[in-house]
């Protein structure tokens, strides 16, 4: 197989498990609104927006919309920062870090349903390619490629 062929195969994958949302739809990744609490919630409970927004590259405009959806379901508390009037301060809720924690367990559960499967060679060449790949990837992104 040519590389031209591979790297086409590699795309028409990527772009398959993209479309049907399968890292996220197994919790292998996670997305949105879950990725934020799990997020603040191993920040310590407690963040400003602007924190929360370094961590997950969220547009303030998908934050709003993520904070104002958390706090309907009462997964965390918005209060006004004392020192910072302008800023606010994100507060996870005993209900939220417990849901948090049930998608930490169900990532980490689906994960090792996939290890199971794969082999745990094949896990180890996965996760040694992956790195691989991120760090190109990232390296190409610091040389604006």
């Amino acid at each position: 197989m040519s590389t031209a062929m591979l790297a086409r195969e590699i795309l028409e994958t990527l772009s398959v498990m993209e479309k049907r949302n399968m890292l996220t739809n197994r919790k292998l990744l996670l997305k949105g609104e879950d990725l934020f609490l799990v997020v603040l919630d191993e920040m310590g409970g407690m963040s400003t927006p602007s924190q929360l927004s370094e961590y997950t590259d969220f547009t303030p405009a998908r934050l709003s919309a993520i904070i104002k959806a958390l706090e309907g379901k009462g997964y965390i508390l918005r209060q006004q920062n004392e020192i910072d009037k302008r800023s606010a301060i994100i507060e996870i809720t005993e209900k939220g870090s417990s849901y948090s924690k049930e998608l930490k367990e169900a990532t980490i559960k689906n994960s090792l349903g996939i290890i199971e499967k794969l082999g745990e060679k094949d896990s180890f060449e996965f996760v040694r390619l992956l790195k691989k790949l991120f760090d190109v990837m990232e390296n190409e992104e610091r040389r604006g490629e």
